[in-house]
């Protein structure tokens, strides 16, 4: 179901869906507001999802998914960008709200599980009383490619996860940087386990011989290492925040985000590297 200013329409006319083949059975695209724009890739199937439009000029880009059919319940405000790579696989509902004009990445080859959470604003405005000054400022969220998200995880404004990461089951993550190829878990999320990756087999139902030839891996397709040539996060996120349109933050999301498909694009490492890594975000409030 396409809905404009609350009627059910064919085709909106104040906002854009561009899309070949999209599938979009007991799903519900509603545009509260004009100027948006849904991209979507051959290859989405939105089955059951609810993807709300609140504002106007916001961007929603939905990569192909030949792994799965997306499961999304999404809340885009004004002027926000949420933007989700290839084949990742939904296991429950994925929700995200996008607020105060920042903006949420997800990579690729992601896996994640029930009850999943991720909000780029609070959202009630704190001050500090000695200085009247506003303490809670609203920031995007990145996540990296093949990261394993935990049944109810909480990710907050500010979070950045590295490709090959695995945030555990109830984390609450809120506004750190999670190193590529850890684990982080608990309330608040700490690290727990470094320099480790995980593949997306199930052991649900492994046998005894299954169980015992998986003891060992040789895979190396899961570890990632500083890039030959850095994302420009902080250029990027920066672009996408100041565009007056949603049309010019797709040709932003096109050339900078889609078009590079380079294995280590979402790397985030330890020491310097990690320290220098909120460059993408901001200063923390």
């Amino acid at each position: 179901m396409i809905k404009e200013n609350g009627a059910e329409v064919m085709t909106p006319e104040n906002n854009i869906i561009i899309a070949d083949d999209l599938k979009c059975s007991d799903c519900t695209i509603d545009f509260r507001g004009s100027g948006n724009i849904l991209y979507a890739e051959p290859g989405v199937d939105l089955a059951d999802s609810t993807i709300v439009f609140f504002g106007d000029n916001a961007l929603l880009y939905l990569s192909e998914n030949k792994r799965h059919q997306y499961k999304l319940k999404l809340d885009l405000w004004r002027e926000t960008t949420v933007y989700f790579g290839k084949n990742s696989y939904f296991n429950g509902f994925f929700s995200a709200i996008a607020s105060e004009r920042q903006n949420l990445i997800v990579g690729e080859n992601g896996v994640f599980s029930f009850g999943i959470w991720l909000r780029t604003a609070d959202p009630h405005l704190i001050y500090d009383i000695s200085t009247g000054k506003r303490t809670n400022m609203s920031k995007s969220i990145m996540i990296g490619d093949h990261v394993w998200i935990g049944q109810n995880a909480l990710i907050l404004k500010g979070s950045r996860i590295g490709s090959g990461s695995i945030i555990a089951a109830a984390a609450v993550l809120a506004g750190k940087e999670v190193p590529s190829n850890s684990v982080f878990a608990g309330n608040p999320a700490r690290l727990v386990k470094d320099k480790v990756f995980f593949v997306g087999r199930s052991v649900h139902n492994y046998t005894q011989k299954k169980t015992e030839r998986s003891m060992n891996s040789d895979v190396k397709d899961f570890i990632y290492k500083e890039p030959a040539k850095r994302f420009d996060f902080e250029g990027i996120n920066k672009a996408l925040t100041s565009a007056s349109d949603a049309g010019k933050r797709l040709d932003i999301v096109r050339e900078k985000i889609a078009e590079r498909s380079d294995k280590d694009r979402f790397h985030i490492g330890t020491g310097v590297d990690h320290k220098r890594s909120h460059l993408f975000f901001g200063k923390r409030g």
